[in-house]
């Protein structure tokens, strides 16, 4: 066999008295070839066939008698319908063919648009190729082997491995908008990316985007919200990454109350989560502003203006953000000199 060129070369011992020879393949089709010297090559043999080869001399007059026979098989058929079946979770693949006449094993190859390289070779038809990198696309070939002819290669297969898992994952807090932003670097392999967002409240939110960031205005005040960036491609998703934490601006505090005691307001609110500390404001009728600030739910506001209206409002800081403006209450300061009259006719 001529492996390369898929033909066989027929060869005998010279026979006396002979003009020219004819060489006849049969199998599934007969062939022949003539030829005046001892060999000839014989074409168009079908592929995985057992050929019977025999060869008779011509002179001017007669057909010799043919040779004693002998039998060669030709290469094996190329494999067909290559595809194959991919565990998204695992990127490991399983090469699947159809059955190849004449084929006695095969090897099978999938190479990486990186340049990772994998086979495998088996009598079966059906290879797994394990340890395939994450967004590549892998060309794969099956070699059909008979014991003669070893390269009777199949068609690339082109398939995609599972997209890398996004990391750098990193997160910013807009204290104007209150909108957190996710941001990631690049992954092998991705069409577009899922991100989720969830909170210890357990709301969720999701964001959907062909870019490297996401940006979420709907996420809860007061709430650490673990967040999770999934790279998808048409037919498979990354393993997500590492969850990442980050925490909103505080709540506005609530249930605020003050009460005057002549130019001193003592105020008190609700506590709200992730509040490092607050800051409570007094803006009077007459434009002035006092505050005070503390890490507690309550605080004095001293030194204030006398018979004014107050309206009291309590800010929540972060360790990055302030929260939104809460409710306000108001209180009205006392006249301080009606009052120290009122306590002197009182003493009196």
């Amino acid at each position: 066999m001529d492996c390369d060129a898929g033909h066989m070369s027929v060869s005998w011992e010279f026979s006396e008295g002979a003009i020219s020879y004819v060489a006849t393949a049969e199998g599934s089709n007969v062939q022949q070839c003539s030829a005046n010297d001892t060999l000839c090559d014989i074409t168009d043999l079908y592929c995985g066939e057992t050929y019977t080869l025999s060869v008779y001399a011509i002179d001017d007059t007669c057909d010799s008698a043919e040779s004693p026979s002998i039998t060669r098989r030709t290469a094996s058929c190329i494999p067909q319908n290559v595809h194959v079946q991919l565990d998204c979770d695992t990127n490991d693949a399983s090469v699947l063919w159809s059955h190849t006449k004449g084929a006695v094993s095969y090897s099978t190859t999938a190479e990486g648009s990186d340049g990772h390289t994998v086979s495998c070779v088996t009598d079966n038809r059906e290879c797994p190729i394990t340890n395939l990198q994450c967004g590549q696309g892998y060309n794969v070939t099956v070699t059909a082997r008979d014991g003669v002819c070893d390269n009777s290669q199949s068609p690339q297969f082109v398939f995609h491995t599972a997209p890398c898992a996004p990391e750098d994952i990193s997160t910013s807090l807009n204290c104007d908008t209150k909108s957190t932003s996710v941001a990631w670097e690049e992954s092998d392999g991705a069409m577009w990316y899922i991100t989720t967002a969830e909170g210890q409240d357990g709301h969720i939110s999701l964001c959907n985007t062909t870019g490297t960031s996401c940006h979420f205005m709907d996420l809860h005040c007061s709430q650490t919200y673990s967040l999770t960036v999934t790279a998808m491609d048409s037919y498979c998703q990354s393993v997500n990454t590492s969850v990442y934490e980050t925490e909103t601006a505080p709540c506005p505090p609530q249930n605020v109350h003050a009460d005057s005691v002549a130019v001193t307001a003592f105020v008190t609110w609700e506590m709200s989560n992730l509040t490092v500390w607050y800051t409570a404001t007094a803006e009077g009728s007459d434009g002035h502003t006092a505050t005070c600030t503390t890490s507690d739910t309550n605080c004095l506001i001293p030194d204030l203006h006398c018979s004014q209206t107050y309206s009291i409002s309590v800010l929540a800081f972060g360790e990055t953000c302030s929260s939104l403006q809460g409710s306000s209450y108001e209180i009205y300061t006392g006249n301080t000199e009606r009052e120290r009259i009122f306590s002197n006719i009182i003493l009196l």
